[in-house]
C-alpha cells in the first residue's frame, strides 16, 4: 500500500456529474470524513485516462481531471488502477467522444501508449482488453509481452502465470 499527499487523476460521473448519489461540482474541494478503504469508503478515482472507462461506459458518461489529497493506493494492477483519497477537487471536464485514446495509433477505446490494439491499454503494442505493460497478447495482462489471459510478470505464455518465463 502506497500514501500519496497529492495526485492528480482522472474521475468519471453521470451525465448530472454524480457517482453514488454524490454530487460533484467544478473547483471545489470534497472532504471525507470517514475512513479509507477501496472500494468501500472515500472518494475513488484512476491514474490513467483510460482507467474510469472500466468502472463507467454508459452513454451520457462525463470524465473530469481531478486533484486527490491523502490518497491509498492498494495493488490494483493495469490501466484501471484506481486509487482511494480523503480530499478531491476536479479541475476540468474532458470531452470525449465515446471515451478517447491517448498515445499514438491506437484502435479501440481508453487505450494510453503506443500501437495498442483493444480497450483499455496502458503501454505500447498491446492487443485485446485491459493490459499493462507492452507487447501483451490477451486479455487483463500485467508486465511484458504476455500471452494468454490473466498473466502477471513478464514472458508468460497461457492462462493465469504468475512470475517470469512461464509457458
Amino acid at each position: 500500500m502506497k500514501h500519496y499527499n497529492y495526485l492528480k487523476g482522472y474521475k468519471a460521473t453521470n451525465a448530472d456529474m454524480t457517482c453514488h448519489g454524490f454530487k460533484f461540482e467544478i473547483g471545489k474541494w470534497y472532504k471525507h470524513k470517514g475512513k479509507l478503504k477501496l472500494c468501500e469508503s472515500g472518494f475513488h478515482f484512476c491514474i490513467y485516462q483510460s482507467g474510469p472507462r472500466s468502472y463507467y461506459n454508459e452513454v451520457g458518461t462525463r470524465l473530469f481531471a481531478v486533484e486527490a489529497r491523502d490518497a491509498i493506493e492498494e495493488y490494483t494492477p493495469g490501466a484501471d488502477l484506481k486509487i482511494v483519497c480523503r480530499e478531491i477537487r476536479f479541475i476540468s471536464e474532458i470531452k470525449i467522444d465515446g471515451y478517447g485514446n491517448t498515445g499514438d495509433r491506437n484502435t479501440g477505446y481508453g487505450n494510453t501508449g503506443d500501437r495498442n490494439t483493444g480497450d483499455g491499454n496502458t503501454g505500447r503494442w498491446n492487443t485485446s482488453d485491459g493490459n499493462t505493460g507492452d507487447g501483451n497478447t490477451g486479455d487483463r495482462n500485467t508486465g511484458d509481452r504476455n500471452t494468454g489471459y490473466g498473466n502477471t510478470g513478464r514472458w508468460n505464455t497461457s492462462d493465469g502465470n504468475t512470475g517470469d518465463g512461464n509457458t
